[in-house]
């Protein structure tokens, strides 16, 4: 069985979380599987990358600088 998106993304979260990552998490909706991660430490609902693309990217290079990702 092949794994959906948000069961990808929750992999993700937790595997770069075990190795030490701080890990921050965007979503279009409010509930999002890889917000409730125990490494998860901030999530954010932004616009949906499909629908509004401009919008997203303006929303996550906000969210980039906000929380000093590098």
């Amino acid at each position: 069985m092949a794994l959906k998106p948000p069961t990808l993304a929750l992999a993700a979260v937790r595997s770069l979380g075990r190795a030490g990552h701080r890990m921050v998490v965007t979503s279009k909706n409010r509930l999002s599987i890889s917000a409730a991660s125990k490494y998860c430490l901030k999530s954010y609902v932004i616009s949906d990358p499909l629908t509004a693309p401009g919008n997203y990217a303006r929303e996550l290079l906000d969210l980039i600088d906000q929380e000093c990702v590098d």
